[in-house]
């Protein structure tokens, strides 16, 4: 079963928008968490439903969980305080 495997362009986006939410502040947070949130969405759901094998897809939904709490409100995971 493979679980690890070469990164796709919507996860390294991901990534990056991650990387420029923690190191950033003011408009520019807002905008790299939004570019986390637009790629993990479109991460989760190509991991749904194109995965290799149920855990990729597991991975992918728990993903999807997480983003939709975000956009609801429910977390702010991803800013400094």
């Amino acid at each position: 079963m493979q679980i690890v495997q070469k990164p796709n362009k919507s996860l390294i986006i991901m990534l990056i928008g991650l990387a420029g939410s923690w190191l950033s502040s003011g408009s520019l947070n807002q905008i790299c968490s939004l570019i986390f949130i637009i790629a993990g969405a479109v991460w989760s759901l190509q991991e749904i439903f194109t995965g290799i094998n149920w855990a990729r897809r597991g991975l992918g939904l728990v993903v999807l969980i997480i983003v939709m709490r975000m956009l609801l409100g429910f977390g702010t995971w991803i800013q400094r305080t």
